[in-house]
């Protein structure tokens, strides 16, 4: 809660946790037995070293987040940027270098065998097309990938990861409100991800969530209510209508409406073509935390600026 300056009680702690524990994302890490939990928290644990002055430290932290390399890959230099803005300090890609090197060493001491295997080439992803939510697989969804579906993508890429960059270069908002927008952006961009990925999206509804409370108008805890089911729904859409329909009644009463044909269609688009929708998500993260509106006033450089590192 630091890092959205929200001064939440026990209650409202067990709410988000009970909220997030249930949440399809969290579900499917644990049953895949993921690390996306541990990139996201040695993510923001990253992002809370910075904004308290310690950049080696935020460094060390981004080596273990960097076990997922494509949910960082905007957050690491957006970091780097802001602490030497505020801190002039190079300390945490210096904290990245020094601590991944001294790991590096460390496992090619303990285990000479690792540096074969990581050179060795890796093996295609199982199934990249048909499970990977992003916007270079949503752009070859409707006829495979083409080289005008991927040089489209790497356009988007670039646009988007560099209108992240300069955010990250010029904006005088508070850090929270800068890694939450990149958080959910690293999800549309990256090349790979799934939907226990978008437990990294935890960070940016929380910071949401907190913003709305903030504001006067009546209701707004019924928009948070709003935005807590949206997300579940949207995120785990799919998998709902697919489960729904594969109970026999339900499949026997759609047989009699719309025919076997058209039902088995359904099911079979259902499993894994719907899963785009999940995509809303980030994007509406993106909007609202950028409409300044739902923001308190921007805070001067000086106000979080620590000793540097």
């Amino acid at each position: 809660m630091c890092l959205c300056d929200a001064g939440w009680g026990c209650r409202r702690a067990l709410i988000v946790f009970l909220a997030f524990a249930l949440w399809r994302p969290t579900e499917a890490h644990l049953d895949l037995g993921e690390n996306s939990l541990l990139v996201a928290a040695s993510a923001l644990g990253a992002v809370l070293a910075v904004k308290r002055g310690h950049c080696w430290l935020a460094g060390l932290l981004l080596v273990i987040a960097a076990s997922k390399p494509q949910l960082i890959f905007l957050l690491g230099p957006g970091l780097t940027l802001w602490s030497w803005r505020r801190h002039r300090s190079v300390g945490l890609p210096i904290g990245f270098v020094a601590s991944g090197a001294t790991a590096s060493l460390a496992c090619f001491a303990l285990a000479p065998a690792w540096v074969a295997d990581l050179l060795a080439p890796r093996p295609p992803p199982f199934d990249y097309w048909g499970i990977t939510i992003g916007t270079r697989t949503l752009l070859a969804a409707p006829y495979g990938p083409t080289p005008l579906s991927e040089a489209l993508y790497l356009v988007i890429l670039a646009l988007g990861s560099g209108a992240v960059l300069v955010l990250w270069a010029r904006s005088s908002r508070p850090l929270g409100d800068l890694a939450g927008p990149t958080l959910a952006a690293t999800l549309l961009l990256t090349p790979y991800a799934q939907l226990h990925d978008y437990v990294l999206l935890a960070f940016p509804l929380i910071l949401l969530a907190t913003q709305i409370g903030r504001t006067p108008a009546p209701g707004r805890w019924l928009r948070v209510a709003s935005l807590v089911i949206g997300s579940w729904a949207l995120v785990a859409a799919n998998l709902w209508v697919h489960e729904w329909i594969e109970q026999e009644p339900v499949w026997e009463w759609l047989e009699t409406r719309i025919g076997a044909a058209q039902v088995e269609y359904l099911w079979s688009r259902s499993e894994y073509e719907w899963r785009f929708i999940a995509m809303l998500v980030p994007l509406a993260s993106i909007v609202f935390l950028s409409w300044d509106r739902w923001l308190p006033a921007p805070t001067s450089l000086s106000a979080e600026s620590e000793a540097p590192s």
